[in-house]
């Protein structure tokens, strides 16, 4: 579904844009689509193809009055996240401490895909630099790797720890 619902989405957008002259698809991608997670693969490999299809059908859909803009969020807190929390594996999942919400994707799309146009927008722009540079750079993660799957687990335990407290103060 992420990469083929993009790619045929896509097309299908697309065929309708450039026959009126103009319009613009956002395509949702992942910070693991621009610098690879371990614990991860298959969806890191995934959202590597959107970001890909994306930056290069812009270049493509431009000149026919079309913008191409793919947003790459780190982990947002939806139901995947959440079954990702009992796996250490996807530990660096959780290596930023406060996930995204649905709304800070809104926004982003609101406030400044729709508005700016941008090619591409990294949330939160910060740990969209650090993609950037592992994937500039993909030996950093000897280095950076185990100290941001620390993080992680670090992370991954809090919110177990704060699951059981939710669930113990609603059990009777």
């Amino acid at each position: 579904v992420n990469t083929k619902g993009t790619l045929y989405g896509s097309r299908a957008a697309a065929a309708q844009m450039v026959a009126q002259g103009h319009g613009h698809i956002i395509n949702i991608a992942s910070l693991a689509g621009i610098a690879p997670v371990p614990g991860i693969a298959l969806y890191s490999a995934s959202k590597h193809a959107v970001r890909g299809f994306s930056l290069a059908i812009a270049q493509e859909l431009r000149p026919r009055g079309v913008h191409v803009t793919v947003i790459s969020p780190d982990a947002v807190e939806t139901p995947m996240l959440t079954k990702q929390m009992d796996y250490d594996a996807a530990a660096f999942t959780f290596s930023n401490p406060r996930p995204l919400t649905v709304h800070d994707l809104e926004r982003a799309i609101i406030d400044r895909a729709l508005v700016e146009r941008p090619l591409e927008i990294t949330l939160p722009e910060s740990r969209g630099w650090l993609a950037r540079l592992s994937a500039a750079l993909p030996e950093l993660v000897w280095t950076l790797g185990p100290v941001i799957r620390s993080r992680g687990l670090r992370n991954q335990a809090e919110r177990r720890r704060e699951r059981r407290q939710r669930k113990n103060e609603t059990d009777p």
